[in-house]
């Protein structure tokens, strides 16, 4: 799907980078991967929407609430500690207008 290869692209190339997060993501940065996505999950009422790995030594996830709109991307090293990487609000699915090979 185009919408998680252009996570995966922003995530690898370093333009979705640890910036400040609003004010609504009042929970800590870093922590184990389950309490993280429980606290995504009752928060802000948001789930798994698209994955990937990172330099085969991380997994990115991005989350996302179609309630609330916010959106989290969260990356997950191997010894279960996951961080936030970005968040932010209005967040759309949508169907790819162009398709291509793959899509």
């Amino acid at each position: 799907m185009v919408k998680s290869a252009l996570v995966a692209l922003l995530a690898a190339s370093g333009l979705v980078s640890a910036t400040s997060l609003p004010a609504e993501a009042q929970f800590q940065r870093c922590t184990s991967h389950n309490k993280l996505l429980q606290q995504l999950s009752e928060r802000y009422k948001e789930a798994p929407t698209a994955m990937g790995i990172v330099n085969d030594k991380a997994l990115m996830q991005m989350y996302a609430s179609d309630e609330t709109g916010s959106w989290t991307i969260v990356i997950t090293k191997a010894d279960g500690k996951a961080c936030i990487v970005a968040t932010g609000h209005s967040w759309e699915d949508f169907e790819p207008i162009i398709k291509g090979p793959g899509v």
